[in-house]
């Protein structure tokens, strides 16, 4: 269970994106929209790095003099570089963590002429919207440091030992790619997008659509290929080695997908919230797991080795503990309650 310091925490902002933080070891580290920063989980202290609140922009420059627009993922090269999706401004940028000095790495940003997926060296490659980053396993990139990414119109590489940026995935195959995650045994590459979501299996390159056609509305569980998410899917990990969750962030909840059995199942839901409501901060719910609430889930984080799963959302940074089935769920400042967890 977190210290007392969990229930009185001032509001973290929005949690984009997060994974624990090379740099400060036993933080967590996240992206704010317009700002990097890192979390002390002992004291609930959220310091921001670069960028400032509610400040969007493109400037280069020191800690809250850096400008982003609308950061939403992140890589650690390593524990002193971070590389950031600055993704309306269609650039990629770095972070050097040493100095909190933010400089540009490849894109044309914040220009109305650079718009645009081009390939080509990092400096006069091009990105429609850069989102969402993947580090590609050794046998695929050819021994090379390269991430998979996402734009607004295909899934691209950037390959940081040549220096390039290509293409991996057509637009003409997915429309607007979201989100990245590898599977447990780094075979395939997963990838959500505007209707559904789709495999790429590394071996034979073979593109598999799993479950298309998302529509706005109430949530339908059931078969993967006729259920019903709310919008786009900005947040997806695996639990195991065929079971991935999925945020649904339109109706609240978080969904469960069980590929072997191709089932689809929600968690963190209450029957009472439609999408339209008010977030539930401040209610503790108690009974079976239907009833936990979560905020606009948009990213995960799984700690396998404690058996804890990052929950981020709108103003709210906590997690879900799977110890022994049973779920426990923080969300921002307030607790909500304890369920049994079958999953």
């Amino acid at each position: 269970m977190y210290p007392k310091a969990y229930m009185n925490a001032d509001n973290p902002g929005d949690v984009n994106f997060m994974e624990p933080d090379r740099f400060r070891p036993g933080n967590i580290l996240y992206s704010n929209r317009d700002t990097l920063k890192s979390l002390d989980p002992d004291r609930w202290a959220p310091h921001s790095i670069a960028g400032r609140d509610r400040k969007s922009g493109y400037q280069e420059g020191k800690g809250f003099n850096a400008r982003f627009n609308f950061m939403t993922s992140f890589y650690q090269f390593n524990t002193t570089i971070v590389v950031i999706a600055d993704t309306s401004n269609d650039c990629v940028r770095t972070v050097n963590r040493i100095t909190n000095t933010t400089s540009w790495l490849s894109g044309k940003c914040a220009d109305p002429l650079g718009f645009g997926s081009v390939d080509g060296s990092f400096y006069s490659a091009g990105f429609s919207g850069p989102y969402y980053f993947v580090k590609l396993p050794g046998f695929v990139s050819d021994g090379h440091e390269q991430l998979a990414f996402t734009d607004y119109s295909s899934i691209r590489i950037m390959d940081f030992t040549a220096e390039t940026v290509s293409t991996m995935v057509e637009e003409d195959v997915i429309e607007r790619p979201r989100v990245l995650t590898l599977s447990p045994d780094n075979s395939s590459l997963y990838f959500s997008f505007f209707n559904g979501i789709g495999q790429l299996e590394f071996a034979t390159y073979r593109r598999t659509i799993l479950s298309q056609g998302y529509r706005h509305g109430t949530p339908v569980d059931g078969p993967l290929s006729s259920a019903v998410f709310g919008g786009d899917i900005n947040a997806m990990a695996f639990l195991g080695e065929k079971v991935l969750i999925v945020s649904d962030q339109e109706n609240n909840i978080i969904r469960v997908i069980d590929l072997v059995d191709r089932q689809v199942s929600s968690i963190c839901q209450h029957p009472t919230l439609d999408a339209d409501s008010i977030c539930p901060f401040g209610k503790v719910r108690s009974g079976d797991i239907t009833k936990c609430l979560t905020c606009v889930p948009q990213s995960f984080y799984i700690m396998r080795e404690e058996n804890k799963i990052l929950l981020g959302g709108i103003g709210a940074l906590g997690y879900i503990k799977t110890t022994g089935q049973v779920f426990s769920c923080f969300c921002g400042t307030f607790k909500y309650s304890i369920y049994s967890w079958l999953v």
